[in-house]
């Protein structure tokens, strides 16, 4: 490993090396590599371990069970410490796809999983570390879960709440309308239970609520995204809904849509919440920018005293269409950094490889100061998912072959080390890694980005005809 660790470190290329403020360090991949699997599909981290998930869904041969794996840092290295699977994980499940950790408890969506005779009811998992070891200490369903309502497609975890998206269940007689549940896990994490479901005052059929969720650093607030939801006439404009714990209730307390949006622009696909709950960063990846359709867009919003406005809309300053800038996203604990994720870029071409773009607070708003990309050819994904934290961006980058070009699709997450800026630095752009693969193109220029969310969800697919135009070719 430390072989293979100093050749991609020597092959590393920059470009305007002045000032640069994330530099590559680390690639992580699973030890037991294998063809699509695509780690780094879903990440999220706790103190010093991360928790990286691979869905697994696209095998040639069939799809087989998701898994997940826990890193942990140990002085400048990051080690696999765990491999996870659901104990009763059957193929195609999903298991994976969504990750969330806090402390010494991760939970794991499987939006896929059959429950009982309902196919596609989906499960969610939680495991506990104990010792050296993370163990299964419980398997969480909706108790009113139907068939083909994806629960676990989103999930979050804060403390000793967990939020979970079923962002295609029928709520009133609304198909597809959408919602959340939340469970209270006891004392140590090792049992919980559903004490709410959350659902929109004004949801409609194929929200989707659920789609997207945060929770904030204190437990306090609960954010959800609803990519379907229409704005007057604009058909899948998208709204983002806020619910607030009173002690005992989660009440919602507002609805944020984007001052600007545009019929199908799918706000809310990605929300980030600042630790001081002063922040909200809600991606709108399929907005138009000029005549770039599918571009993408950010917003942030600032809380004034429980009331959020929006502040400020960001953009890449290199956009193109299809780009999709704003289908994920994550705020450093200062608020100083916010990175966006555009794993979409390059599609037009046959070969989408995905950027990421880093924005500095300078003063009362956020400069793009520099772009992160790959520079192997390969269709990567590269920002599908990402996060910043203390001392490392870091990106999944699950379309992405192994670093030795053995297996094709087994994803990667790579770790950009966060270095202090000068104030006065110039927007940058850092090729992160240069092994030597083969391209492999991904069937259907958009596809890309959206398989995660469209390969299962025959419904939405009927009743979201400007979203399923993303899995198409162009």
């Amino acid at each position: 490993m430390k072989l293979i660790f100093i050749i991609l470190v020597l092959l590393i290329h920059k470009i305007s090396t002045n000032n640069t403020p994330f530099q590559y360090e680390h690639l992580l991949s699973a030890n037991d590599p294998n063809n699509y699997i695509y780690f780094g599909q879903s990440i999220s981290i706790s103190g010093n371990t991360l928790a990286v998930g691979a869905g697994s869904n696209f095998y040639p041969d069939g799809a087989k069970p998701g898994r997940a794996y826990i890193f942990e840092q140990e002085k400048s290295n990051w080690n696999q410490k765990a491999r996870l699977f659901a104990s009763d994980g059957t193929n195609g499940d999903g298991f994976g796809e969504s990750i969330s950790i806090s402390n010494d408890i991760v939970v794991i969506g499987a939006p896929n999983a059959n429950v009982g005779n309902n196919t596609y009811q989906g499960k969610a998992y939680v495991f506990k570390k104990n010792g050296t070891d993370w163990n299964q200490v419980a398997e969480l369903i909706a108790s009113d879960g139907e068939a083909e309502d994806l629960f676990g497609y989103r999930v979050f975890i804060s403390g000793k709440i967990i939020a979970i998206g079923s962002p295609n269940s029928n709520i009133s007689g609304n198909s597809d309308q959408g919602c959340a549940y939340v469970f209270n896990g006891n004392e140590d994490g090792t049992i919980w239970n559903q004490t709410q479901k959350l659902i929109a005052s004004d949801g409609e059929v194929a929200d989707y609520f659920g789609e997207m969720i945060s929770i904030s650093s204190d437990s306090s607030l609960i954010v959800i995204g609803v990519i379907g939801a229409d704005v007057g006439t604009n058909q899948n404009q998208g709204k983002t809904y806020i619910f607030q714990n009173n002690g005992t209730y989660w009440n919602q307390i507002q609805i944020l849509t984007a001052s600007d949006g545009q019929a199908g622009e799918n706000f809310g696909s990605t929300t980030s919440i600042s630790s001081d709950s002063s922040w909200m960063i809600i991606g709108a990846p399929s907005a138009k920018v000029g005549s770039n359709g599918y571009q993408g867009k950010a917003y942030i919003f600032q809380n004034n005293g429980n009331q959020w406005n929006q502040f400020q809309i960001l953009t890449a300053s290199d956009g193109q269409a299809y780009d999709l800038f704003g289908y994920s996203s994550s705020i450093s604990i200062d608020s100083y950094w916010i990175v966006i994720g555009a794993p979409n870029t390059d599609s037009q071409n046959m070969n989408p490889q995905g950027k990421v773009y880093i924005f500095q607070k300078n003063g009362n708003q956020w400069d793009q100061v520099q772009i992160l990309q790959r520079k192997s050819g390969d269709s990567s994904l590269f920002g599908l998912s990402l996060l910043i934290s203390d001392s490392f961006v870091m990106v999944g980058s699950p379309g992405s072959d192994s670093s030795n070009g053995k297996y094709t699709e087994s994803g990667n997450v790579y770790l950009i080390n966060n270095t202090p800026l000068s104030s006065s630095s110039s927007k940058t752009t850092v090729i992160v890694c240069s092994t030597v693969i083969p391209v492999v193109v991904i069937v259907g220029v958009i596809l890309t980005v959206f398989f995660i969310r469209k390969r299962r969800k025959r419904k939405q697919e009927q009743n979201s005809e400007e979203y399923s135009k993303l899995t198409q070719t162009n």
